[in-house]
């Protein structure tokens, strides 16, 4: 090759060197964009594989709106009928690609649709009421807001905490620390991102107390610190997060508890009793077990108290409790019989609402007086207490009492006093329906001035939100009892529709024989009534039997018009193993 053509080759080497690294670099920068774009999308991706449920059509019209994930549902009223309305519905989300799946169930007094769109569901029920109709939805494939917000599991804890307890029914976080009041709280304050927490109001900070309040969206916490006994007694609690993965934890806890046997390991962690002097109790003034609580000025009668001996963080203590109805003594015992300590119950045995308890240490001196009503909680701290108390020859009296005081906003007040047996492993359980009388089934619904008579009580265990609840179901005409049992066999629940919406009142109890809801369907007109604040009610189960009655305490408005009820009840409950549980 002659030197013209060397530097041509050169020249042409040369660029073609220039276009090859040009193109390597473009690829890199275009390469790492990619890359960086993926990085900053990763979060947004997570979450956006699914959309919002305040995504989901809702009619212009719309009244009374509201958002649950715990129910799993939206609900919502319009003015127009329930045929009118469920065409409507049908119309909207067919326009947005939404295409129906099954075969409607069409009633007289409902209307159920199921859509789909790609990996998603919605079930539309439309029912039929009073002025226009109810409409639920139930959504498959949407996030919540719970989603958006930060995870109960993801607040910060400081190192050595003690007694950690993640409490899924209440939504709260309880330790105790050695360190400081000022210590926890500068803690908290380093330790929540100011990007993501906002200070809510003014921090309560008082020599042995201190509440925080913080939020983030939807979603808040609450931190209440209590100094108790040389400790900061931490407890958080939160608004409009997602407790599911620590509820699944819990359960798969709980059936591993309820799975294990005390073995002889266990036994030998059990902690010695203290020897203490007699004094004679047999001898003393025997004294009227009661107690009364007020808060914010309200006040509840607590008749029944039982006390019992327990393992309490490591020590035998004396827990004399005080609440509206008697407590269900065998699941109690259970417990007591396994050594399992009460910090471990969790929903194994639950006290109803109002309640108070009065902890007592092993030389009968109180720790404290912990109080609940109106799902309210408080606490009286020893120093607070006033009275004495002896546990002796397996009996526990005396008297304490709460004077007026404030914890945090709310006024309380207690007074207790008890002469009662020691319930200790080796107990018989009351049996409180033993000598019970039969109490007539019947029930008596009055709308408007027109009263409706329920004939028929059936009474069936069930599932609700993972926890098993007892639903007693009175009814204008006879159901489907073999029905009814072939659901339960099979998945443990009873969808609703088996009792064909007819005329009826259906009364919610939970494990403690605590009245939690009532249903009521009557001309067309359905009501829900959470909890018991309308409501008066004394119920009991035992052995497969339940007894009791409930009413409403006042007349209630519904949708404009008066409504009042009344039921009484004593029936077998149908569970899965097949027992007959329907009365005339």
């Amino acid at each position: 090759m002659d030197d013209q053509s060397d530097a041509l080759f050169e020249v042409a080497t040369s660029a073609i060197t220039m276009i090859v690294q040009g193109f390597i670099a473009m690829r890199k920068r275009t390469l790492l964009n990619m890359i960086l774009t993926w990085i900053l999308l990763a979060p947004i991706c997570a979450f956006g594989q699914d959309p919002r449920v305040q995504e989901i059509p809702l009619p212009k019209e719309a009244a009374e709106v509201s958002y649950s994930k715990s129910r799993g549902d939206i609900r919502l009223k319009v003015a127009t009928d329930m045929k009118a309305s469920g065409e409507a519905y049908q119309s909207m989300l067919s326009q947005q690609q939404w295409t129906k799946s099954g075969k409607d169930n069409l009633q007289k007094n409902f209307w159920e649709q199921t859509f789909v769109k790609q990996n998603r569901t919605l079930l539309v029920r439309v029912d039929k009421a009073e002025l226009g109709c109810d409409i639920r939805i139930t959504p498959k494939g949407f996030l919540w807001d719970e989603d958006f917000a930060p995870r109960p599991e993801s607040l910060p804890i400081p190192e050595e905490a003690e007694r950690l307890k993640y409490d899924d029914f209440f939504q709260r976080i309880h330790y105790y620390h050695k360190n400081t009041q000022e210590q926890l709280i500068d803690f908290y304050n380093s330790q929540l991102d100011s990007k993501t927490w906002t200070k809510s109001g003014t921090d309560l900070i008082r020599e042995k107390s201190a509440y925080l309040k913080r939020t983030s969206g939807k979603a808040s916490i609450e931190i209440i610190l209590e100094s108790e006994k040389g400790l900061q007694k931490v407890e958080i609690s939160t608004r409009g997060m997602s407790w599911d993965e620590i509820k699944q934890k819990n359960a798969s806890a709980k059936k591993e508890l309820a799975s294990n046997k005390p073995n002889s390991s266990e036994k030998n962690s059990i902690p010695k009793r203290i020897e203490k002097p007699k004094q004679g109790i047999a001898s003393m003034e025997k004294l009227t077990s009661r107690c009364s609580l007020t808060v914010d000025g309200k006040t509840f009668d607590l008749p029944e108290v039982v006390a019992y001996e327990v393992i309490y963080y490591g020590k035998w203590r004396t827990h004399v409790v005080a609440t509206q109805t008697p407590v269900k003594q065998d699941s109690l015992l259970k417990l007591l019989q396994a050594n399992v300590p009460e910090e471990s119950w969790g929903q194994n045995w639950k006290l109803p609402s109002p309640h108070v308890k009065l902890v007592l240490d092993d030389k009968d001196v109180p720790e404290n007086m912990q109080l609940l009503a109106n799902n309210v909680p408080g606490i009286g701290s020893t120093k607070e207490l006033v009275g004495s108390a002896l546990v002796e020859e397996g009996r526990a009296r005396g008297k304490y009492t709460l004077p007026s005081g404030k914890f945090f906003k709310h006024d309380y007040s207690a007074e207790i006093t008890f002469d009662t047996p020691l319930l200790t492993q080796t107990s018989t359980p009351k049996k409180l329906l033993a000598n019970a009388p039969k109490l007539d089934n019947t029930g008596k619904i009055t709308l408007a001035g027109k009263t409706h008579t329920l004939a028929h009580v059936t009474a069936y265990s069930t599932k609700s939100s993972e926890k098993t609840v007892t639903q007693i179901l009175l009814t204008e005409k006879a159901i489907d009892a073999a029905k009814l049992q072939a659901a339960l066999k099979k998945t443990g629940e009873v969808d609703e529709r088996f009792s064909d919406f007819q005329t009826q009142i259906k009364l919610t109890i939970n494990e403690s024989d605590e009245l939690v809801s009532v249903f009521i369907w009557c001309d067309g007109l359905s009501l829900n009534w959470s909890g018991n604040d309308k409501i008066k009610s004394l119920i009991q189960s035992e052995g497969g039997r339940v007894r009791g009655t409930a009413q409403t305490i006042a007349t209630q408005d519904a949708l404009g018009k008066k409504c009042d009820f009344q039921a009484s009840f004593d029936t077998m409950i149908i569970g899965p193993t097949g027992a007959d549980a329907t009365r005339k």
